[in-house]
Protein backbone atom coordinates (compact mmCIF):
# COMPACT_ATOMS: atom_id res chain seq x y z
CA UNK A 1 0.00 0.00 0.00
CA UNK A 2 1.52 3.55 -0.97
CA UNK A 3 2.31 5.48 2.12
CA UNK A 4 2.35 8.90 2.96
CA UNK A 5 5.95 10.80 1.79
CA UNK A 6 6.75 11.49 5.64
CA UNK A 7 9.80 12.29 6.53
CA UNK A 8 10.68 8.80 7.87
CA UNK A 9 9.68 7.03 4.92
CA UNK A 10 11.75 9.40 2.69
CA UNK A 11 14.84 8.52 4.67
CA UNK A 12 14.06 4.90 4.75
CA UNK A 13 13.38 4.69 1.25
CA UNK A 14 17.52 5.42 1.31
CA UNK A 15 19.12 2.54 1.16
CA UNK A 16 22.33 4.61 2.31
CA UNK A 17 21.06 6.34 5.11
CA UNK A 18 21.30 5.75 8.61
CA UNK A 19 17.73 5.48 9.34
CA UNK A 20 17.41 2.57 6.66
CA UNK A 21 20.21 0.78 8.20
CA UNK A 22 18.20 1.60 11.64
CA UNK A 23 14.99 0.24 10.38
CA UNK A 24 16.82 -3.21 9.05
CA UNK A 25 18.67 -3.37 12.52
CA UNK A 26 15.05 -2.97 14.26
CA UNK A 27 13.38 -5.92 11.81
CA UNK A 28 15.98 -7.89 12.60
CA UNK A 29 16.11 -7.84 16.02
CA UNK A 30 11.73 -7.79 15.92
CA UNK A 31 11.79 -11.25 14.00
CA UNK A 32 14.45 -12.89 16.47
CA UNK A 33 12.29 -11.88 19.55
CA UNK A 34 8.48 -12.78 17.80
CA UNK A 35 9.24 -14.78 14.81
CA UNK A 36 7.56 -18.02 14.97
CA UNK A 37 9.24 -20.34 12.50
CA UNK A 38 7.30 -22.74 10.78
CA UNK A 39 8.50 -26.42 10.88
CA UNK A 40 11.08 -27.33 8.39
CA UNK A 41 9.25 -27.64 5.19
CA UNK A 42 10.17 -26.23 2.10
CA UNK A 43 7.75 -22.92 1.26
CA UNK A 44 7.71 -20.78 -1.39
CA UNK A 45 6.02 -17.24 -1.32
CA UNK A 46 3.93 -16.00 -3.57
CA UNK A 47 4.99 -12.65 -4.02
CA UNK A 48 8.72 -14.08 -2.39
CA UNK A 49 11.42 -16.13 -2.91
CA UNK A 50 13.11 -17.79 0.51
CA UNK A 51 17.09 -18.25 -0.80
CA UNK A 52 17.78 -15.59 1.20
CA UNK A 53 19.40 -11.96 0.76
CA UNK A 54 20.17 -10.61 -2.26
CA UNK A 55 23.49 -10.62 -2.78
CA UNK A 56 25.29 -7.13 -4.20
CA UNK A 57 28.09 -5.19 -3.54
CA UNK A 58 25.91 -2.03 -2.74
CA UNK A 59 22.64 -1.80 -0.53
CA UNK A 60 20.95 0.27 -3.47
CA UNK A 61 20.46 3.85 -5.08
CA UNK A 62 18.35 6.82 -5.66
CA UNK A 63 16.74 7.54 -9.13
CA UNK A 64 15.59 10.79 -10.52
CA UNK A 65 12.95 11.55 -13.42
CA UNK A 66 13.66 14.11 -16.04
CA UNK A 67 12.02 14.42 -19.17
CA UNK A 68 10.73 10.46 -18.88
CA UNK A 69 14.16 9.22 -18.58
CA UNK A 70 15.58 7.96 -14.88
CA UNK A 71 19.15 8.70 -14.31
CA UNK A 72 21.04 7.88 -10.76
CA UNK A 73 21.90 10.52 -8.60
CA UNK A 74 24.92 11.04 -7.39
CA UNK A 75 23.74 12.20 -4.05
CA UNK A 76 21.30 10.25 -2.30
CA UNK A 77 20.85 12.47 0.52
CA UNK A 78 20.11 15.84 -1.60
CA UNK A 79 17.91 13.69 -3.49
CA UNK A 80 15.91 13.10 -0.35
CA UNK A 81 15.82 16.28 0.82
CA UNK A 82 14.56 17.26 -3.44
CA UNK A 83 11.89 14.59 -2.92
CA UNK A 84 10.94 15.99 0.92
CA UNK A 85 10.78 19.44 -0.36
CA UNK A 86 8.52 18.39 -3.47
CA UNK A 87 6.30 16.77 -1.23
CA UNK A 88 5.89 20.15 1.11
CA UNK A 89 5.28 21.71 -2.30
CA UNK A 90 2.43 19.59 -3.94
CA UNK A 91 0.71 19.42 -0.76
CA UNK A 92 -1.48 22.36 -1.83
CA UNK A 93 -3.76 22.42 -4.49
CA UNK A 94 -7.12 24.03 -6.18
CA UNK A 95 -10.09 22.01 -6.81
CA UNK A 96 -12.56 23.43 -9.15
CA UNK A 97 -16.24 22.68 -8.45
CA UNK A 98 -19.49 23.47 -10.14
CA UNK A 99 -22.11 24.87 -7.76
CA UNK A 100 -25.51 26.65 -8.95
CA UNK A 101 -24.07 26.82 -12.11
CA UNK A 102 -21.08 28.84 -11.19
CA UNK A 103 -17.49 27.75 -11.32
CA UNK A 104 -15.65 27.98 -8.14
CA UNK A 105 -12.03 27.48 -7.18
CA UNK A 106 -11.29 26.14 -3.94
CA UNK A 107 -8.05 26.17 -2.28
CA UNK A 108 -7.13 23.10 -0.09
CA UNK A 109 -3.68 21.25 1.50
CA UNK A 110 -2.53 18.02 2.09
CA UNK A 111 -0.89 17.10 5.17
CA UNK A 112 1.92 15.24 2.38
CA UNK A 113 1.78 16.13 -0.86
CA UNK A 114 3.27 12.76 -2.09
CA UNK A 115 3.38 8.97 -1.67
CA UNK A 116 5.77 6.40 -1.32
CA UNK A 117 5.03 3.23 -3.38
CA UNK A 118 7.01 0.21 -3.48
CA UNK A 119 7.09 -2.56 -6.32
CA UNK A 120 9.40 -5.50 -6.82
CA UNK A 121 11.17 -7.62 -9.14
CA UNK A 122 9.59 -11.28 -9.85
CA UNK A 123 11.57 -13.95 -7.46
CA UNK A 124 11.83 -16.34 -10.60
CA UNK A 125 14.77 -13.99 -11.83
CA UNK A 126 16.44 -13.40 -9.21
CA UNK A 127 19.39 -15.48 -9.57
CA UNK A 128 19.69 -14.23 -13.07
CA UNK A 129 19.63 -10.68 -12.06
CA UNK A 130 22.21 -11.73 -9.70
CA UNK A 131 24.59 -12.87 -11.74
CA UNK A 132 24.52 -10.01 -13.95
CA UNK A 133 27.73 -7.00 -13.32
CA UNK A 134 26.88 -4.01 -11.24
CA UNK A 135 26.83 -1.48 -13.81
CA UNK A 136 24.01 -3.60 -16.00
CA UNK A 137 21.56 -4.19 -12.90
CA UNK A 138 21.77 -0.06 -12.47
CA UNK A 139 21.31 0.06 -16.26
CA UNK A 140 18.20 -3.15 -15.78
CA UNK A 141 16.65 -1.05 -12.70
CA UNK A 142 16.56 2.53 -14.30
CA UNK A 143 15.21 0.91 -17.48
CA UNK A 144 12.40 -0.78 -15.35
CA UNK A 145 11.86 2.30 -13.12
CA UNK A 146 11.31 4.19 -16.70
CA UNK A 147 9.04 1.26 -17.60
CA UNK A 148 6.70 2.14 -14.35
CA UNK A 149 6.97 5.82 -15.27
CA UNK A 150 5.06 5.31 -18.43
CA UNK A 151 2.93 2.93 -16.51
CA UNK A 152 1.65 5.32 -13.99
CA UNK A 153 1.46 8.47 -16.32
CA UNK A 154 -1.27 6.25 -18.38
CA UNK A 155 -2.97 5.00 -15.78
CA UNK A 156 -3.36 8.06 -13.22
CA UNK A 157 -1.86 10.85 -14.88
CA UNK A 158 0.61 11.65 -12.56
CA UNK A 159 4.41 11.97 -12.80
CA UNK A 160 7.04 9.79 -11.22
CA UNK A 161 9.24 12.22 -9.30
CA UNK A 162 11.80 9.83 -8.26
CA UNK A 163 12.75 7.18 -5.79
CA UNK A 164 15.19 4.43 -4.51
CA UNK A 165 16.45 1.09 -6.16
CA UNK A 166 17.11 -1.72 -3.18
CA UNK A 167 19.44 -4.53 -3.07
CA UNK A 168 19.24 -4.97 0.54
CA UNK A 169 16.61 -7.77 0.46
CA UNK A 170 15.49 -11.06 -1.18
CA UNK A 171 14.13 -9.42 -4.36
CA UNK A 172 15.56 -6.04 -5.21
CA UNK A 173 12.44 -3.60 -5.14
CA UNK A 174 11.80 0.01 -5.66
CA UNK A 175 10.40 2.85 -3.56
CA UNK A 176 8.83 5.25 -5.95
CA UNK A 177 7.40 8.58 -5.18
CA UNK A 178 4.45 9.81 -6.52
CA UNK A 179 2.65 13.31 -6.10
CA UNK A 180 -0.05 13.80 -5.71
CA UNK A 181 -1.17 16.85 -7.62
CA UNK A 182 0.27 18.60 -10.69
CA UNK A 183 3.04 21.03 -10.91
CA UNK A 184 -0.33 23.73 -11.66
CA UNK A 185 -1.83 22.72 -8.06
CA UNK A 186 -4.96 20.23 -9.58
CA UNK A 187 -5.70 17.36 -8.20
CA UNK A 188 -4.95 13.78 -9.61
CA UNK A 189 -8.28 11.39 -9.17
CA UNK A 190 -7.89 8.96 -6.33
CA UNK A 191 -10.11 6.80 -8.13
CA UNK A 192 -7.51 6.35 -11.04
CA UNK A 193 -4.80 5.96 -8.30
CA UNK A 194 -5.89 2.40 -6.46
CA UNK A 195 -4.01 -0.17 -4.91
CA UNK A 196 -5.16 -4.06 -4.94
CA UNK A 197 -2.37 -4.93 -1.88
CA UNK A 198 0.44 -7.55 -2.16
CA UNK A 199 -1.38 -10.68 -2.13
CA UNK A 200 -2.92 -9.92 -5.30
CA UNK A 201 0.46 -8.45 -7.18
CA UNK A 202 1.88 -11.47 -6.21
CA UNK A 203 -0.66 -14.19 -6.79
CA UNK A 204 -1.85 -12.13 -10.44
CA UNK A 205 1.84 -12.13 -11.44
CA UNK A 206 1.77 -16.04 -11.09
CA UNK A 207 -1.18 -16.05 -12.52
CA UNK A 208 -0.08 -14.19 -15.74
CA UNK A 209 3.27 -16.08 -16.09
CA UNK A 210 2.63 -20.01 -14.70
CA UNK A 211 -1.19 -19.89 -15.31
CA UNK A 212 -2.77 -22.96 -13.82
CA UNK A 213 0.78 -22.71 -11.20
CA UNK A 214 -2.28 -21.44 -8.41
CA UNK A 215 -4.33 -23.93 -6.96
CA UNK A 216 -8.38 -23.63 -7.72
CA UNK A 217 -8.62 -22.09 -4.48
CA UNK A 218 -6.22 -19.25 -4.91
CA UNK A 219 -7.23 -18.41 -8.54
CA UNK A 220 -11.18 -18.22 -7.33
CA UNK A 221 -9.53 -16.08 -4.45
CA UNK A 222 -7.99 -13.78 -6.96
CA UNK A 223 -10.90 -13.45 -9.21
CA UNK A 224 -13.49 -12.46 -6.49
CA UNK A 225 -11.35 -9.74 -5.36
CA UNK A 226 -10.46 -8.39 -9.16
CA UNK A 227 -14.29 -8.36 -9.51
CA UNK A 228 -14.47 -6.29 -6.61
CA UNK A 229 -11.56 -3.55 -8.06
CA UNK A 230 -11.31 -1.74 -11.36
CA UNK A 231 -8.74 -3.58 -13.05
CA UNK A 232 -7.81 -0.62 -15.43
CA UNK A 233 -6.48 1.70 -12.69
CA UNK A 234 -4.96 -0.71 -10.07
CA UNK A 235 -1.35 0.76 -10.02
CA UNK A 236 0.42 -1.60 -7.80
CA UNK A 237 -1.02 -4.54 -10.30
CA UNK A 238 -0.20 -2.28 -13.40
CA UNK A 239 3.30 -1.68 -12.18
CA UNK A 240 4.06 -5.19 -11.61
CA UNK A 241 2.95 -6.06 -15.03
CA UNK A 242 5.00 -3.90 -16.63
CA UNK A 243 8.21 -4.81 -14.57
CA UNK A 244 7.26 -8.51 -15.83
CA UNK A 245 6.76 -7.78 -19.11
CA UNK A 246 9.85 -4.97 -19.91
CA UNK A 247 12.07 -7.55 -17.41
CA UNK A 248 11.92 -10.06 -20.19
CA UNK A 249 12.23 -8.08 -23.19
CA UNK A 250 15.63 -6.61 -21.47
CA UNK A 251 16.81 -10.41 -20.45
CA UNK A 252 16.31 -11.57 -24.27
CA UNK A 253 17.89 -8.35 -25.63
CA UNK A 254 20.95 -9.13 -23.83
CA UNK A 255 21.28 -13.17 -23.98
CA UNK A 256 20.00 -14.43 -21.05
CA UNK A 257 17.14 -16.24 -21.96
CA UNK A 258 18.14 -19.72 -21.38
CA UNK A 259 19.23 -19.06 -17.79
CA UNK A 260 15.94 -16.76 -17.13
CA UNK A 261 13.97 -20.06 -18.37
CA UNK A 262 15.69 -22.77 -16.31
CA UNK A 263 15.20 -20.28 -12.88
CA UNK A 264 11.63 -19.71 -14.32
CA UNK A 265 11.58 -23.72 -14.26
CA UNK A 266 13.17 -23.99 -11.13
CA UNK A 267 10.46 -21.68 -9.12
CA UNK A 268 7.27 -23.53 -10.73
CA UNK A 269 8.85 -26.73 -9.53
CA UNK A 270 9.77 -25.27 -6.24
CA UNK A 271 6.09 -23.40 -6.20
CA UNK A 272 4.19 -26.78 -7.00
CA UNK A 273 6.00 -28.80 -4.07
CA UNK A 274 4.97 -26.22 -1.87
CA UNK A 275 1.57 -26.27 -2.58
CA UNK A 276 1.06 -30.00 -2.42
CA UNK A 277 2.22 -29.78 1.29
CA UNK A 278 0.38 -26.71 2.08
CA UNK A 279 -2.54 -29.22 4.01
CA UNK A 280 0.65 -30.80 5.67
CA UNK A 281 2.27 -28.08 6.34
CA UNK A 282 -0.82 -26.37 7.96
CA UNK A 283 -1.91 -29.63 9.94
CA UNK A 284 2.11 -29.54 11.80
CA UNK A 285 1.60 -26.11 12.80
CA UNK A 286 -1.52 -26.21 14.44
CA UNK A 287 -0.75 -29.10 16.43
CA UNK A 288 3.14 -27.49 17.69
CA UNK A 289 1.18 -23.67 17.24
CA UNK A 290 3.44 -20.93 17.92
CA UNK A 291 6.39 -23.29 20.65
CA UNK A 292 8.05 -24.35 17.49
CA UNK A 293 10.79 -21.96 17.96
CA UNK A 294 14.56 -23.20 18.11
CA UNK A 295 16.45 -24.27 21.06
CA UNK A 296 15.74 -26.63 24.34
CA UNK A 297 13.11 -24.39 26.64
CA UNK A 298 10.11 -24.25 23.84
CA UNK A 299 10.09 -27.96 23.94
CA UNK A 300 9.71 -28.07 27.52
CA UNK A 301 7.21 -25.32 27.49
CA UNK A 302 5.28 -27.01 24.59
CA UNK A 303 5.22 -30.27 26.75
CA UNK A 304 3.42 -28.31 29.38
CA UNK A 305 0.42 -28.55 27.43
CA UNK A 306 0.81 -31.79 26.70
CA UNK A 307 0.30 -34.97 28.79
CA UNK A 308 4.29 -35.42 28.60
CA UNK A 309 4.56 -32.79 31.12
CA UNK A 310 3.30 -35.52 33.82
CA UNK A 311 6.13 -37.61 33.20
CA UNK A 312 8.30 -34.70 34.15
CA UNK A 313 9.14 -35.26 38.67
CA UNK A 314 7.14 -32.89 40.07
CA UNK A 315 10.18 -31.44 42.19
CA UNK A 316 11.47 -30.15 38.08
CA UNK A 317 8.44 -29.22 37.29
CA UNK A 318 8.25 -25.23 39.28
CA UNK A 319 12.25 -24.66 38.11
CA UNK A 320 11.91 -25.76 34.72
CA UNK A 321 8.51 -23.27 34.32
CA UNK A 322 11.29 -20.82 36.31
CA UNK A 323 13.83 -21.17 33.74
CA UNK A 324 11.43 -20.60 30.54
CA UNK A 325 10.14 -17.29 32.09
CA UNK A 326 13.46 -16.00 32.99
CA UNK A 327 14.82 -16.95 29.17
CA UNK A 328 11.83 -15.15 27.61
CA UNK A 329 12.16 -11.80 29.60
CA UNK A 330 16.03 -11.89 28.58
CA UNK A 331 15.01 -12.34 25.12
CA UNK A 332 12.01 -9.60 25.31
CA UNK A 333 12.01 -7.31 28.35
CA UNK A 334 9.06 -5.45 27.53
CA UNK A 335 6.71 -8.27 28.34
CA UNK A 336 8.02 -9.00 31.50
CA UNK A 337 4.44 -7.47 32.74
CA UNK A 338 2.84 -9.97 30.80
CA UNK A 339 4.68 -13.20 31.64
CA UNK A 340 4.30 -12.38 34.86
CA UNK A 341 0.57 -12.50 34.93
CA UNK A 342 0.85 -15.68 33.16
CA UNK A 343 2.96 -17.63 35.41
CA UNK A 344 0.12 -16.49 38.54
CA UNK A 345 -2.19 -18.03 35.70
CA UNK A 346 -0.41 -21.23 35.63
CA UNK A 347 0.58 -21.52 39.25
CA UNK A 348 -3.05 -21.81 39.67
CA UNK A 349 -3.46 -24.54 37.27
CA UNK A 350 -0.55 -26.69 39.22
CA UNK A 351 -3.22 -28.25 41.39
CA UNK A 352 -5.18 -29.26 38.08
CA UNK A 353 -2.16 -30.37 36.91
CA UNK A 354 -1.01 -32.72 39.29
CA UNK A 355 -3.48 -35.14 39.65
CA UNK A 356 -4.72 -36.83 42.99
CA UNK A 357 -2.57 -36.43 45.85
CA UNK A 358 -1.35 -39.45 47.36
CA UNK A 359 -2.88 -40.86 50.67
Amino acid sequence: MPQNLTVSVAWHDDATSALHAKHKAEKALRLQNHYEAVPAIEREAGGGIVDGVFKSPIKGFSFKLSGGSAHKVSDSAAYTRQALAMSKSRAQFVRVRIRDGSVRREAGRYKYGAVSLVTTLPPWCVKTVSRIGSSEREHLLLFLAEAQAREIKKVSERDLFGGGAHFNNAVPHFHLHVPKTSAEGSLHPKSKFLTAGPWIVGAHRIETKFPGLLTEKKRSQLARHLERKDQSHLIDVRCAAAIDRELEVWIRERGLWSDYQAECTEYFRRKSKAQSEEPLRQLIQAAVGHHARSGVWPIAYSAMSFAAWRMIPRELRVPIMICIRVHQVIRNPSKVFKIGARMLAEMDRQPEMKGPSRS
